[in-house]
C-alpha cells in the first residue's frame, strides 16, 4: 500500500484544493481497472490522503533484475576460474 498525505498550499484557497484532491481521486478511480495503472484502495477527507495499492510488478522487477546481476556475477567469477585454470595446464 502506498498513501499520498496532500499538505497545505498556501497559494490556492481551501475550496481549490478541496477541488483538485476531489479530481485527483476521481482520475485515479476512474483509471483503477487499467492493469498498468494505481489501484485506489480509498481516501480520507482529513487529513487528505490517497490510498493506492503498490504494483507488485515492480517488486518483481526488481528482485528479477538482482537476481540476474547475481547469476551474470557468478557466470564470470566461473568463467575467470575456468579460463585461468586453461591458461595454466
Amino acid at each position: 500500500m502506498a498513501i499520498k498525505q496532500l499538505i497545505d498550499d498556501q497559494n490556492i484557497s481551501e475550496e481549490e484544493s478541496k477541488l483538485r484532491f476531489e479530481q485527483e481521486i476521481s482520475i485515479i478511480w476512474g483509471i483503477s481497472s487499467h492493469p498498468n495503472t494505481l489501484t485506489l484502495v480509498g481516501y480520507s477527507e482529513n487529513p487528505p490522503s490517497i490510498i493506492t495499492k503498490v504494483f507488485s510488478f515492480f517488486f518483481s522487477f526488481s528482485f528479477l533484475f538482482l537476481f540476474l546481476l547475481l547469476l551474470l556475477l557468478l557466470l564470470f567469477v566461473f568463467l575467470e576460474e575456468f579460463f585461468s585454470f586453461v591458461v595454466i595446464r
